[in-house]
């Protein structure tokens, strides 16, 4: 992950979402515990900021399982010399 810029931003993008998320939560918290009632324009936001969190996770998963891929066909594709190197050791 660390070879991929544009997933390390990603990486802050979400923490930018989790943390609006958290806070967002807080400030629900402290409204109910005061004993304001919560709107739903602000159940909303909190909706949106979950839906914008899972669509970006989507995309950082979806690109680190492609990444993985193509690491793993590299490491098969340069294994293949050293199996016919060990059966001629043997």
């Amino acid at each position: 992950m660390q070879d991929n810029e544009q997933q390390m931003r990603r990486i802050d993008s979400v923490q930018v979402l989790v943390d609006s998320s958290l806070h967002l939560s807080e400030n629900l918290i402290a409204l109910k515990n005061s004993g304001t009632a919560i709107r739903v324009d602000q159940l909303v936001q909190g909706k949106r900021i979950m839906d914008a969190s899972r669509i970006l996770i989507g995309r950082f998963t979806d690109i680190e399982s492609a990444l993985l891929q193509v690491r793993s066909e590299k490491m098969h594709r340069s294994s293949i010399p050293l199996r016919y190197l060990s059966l001629l050791l043997r």
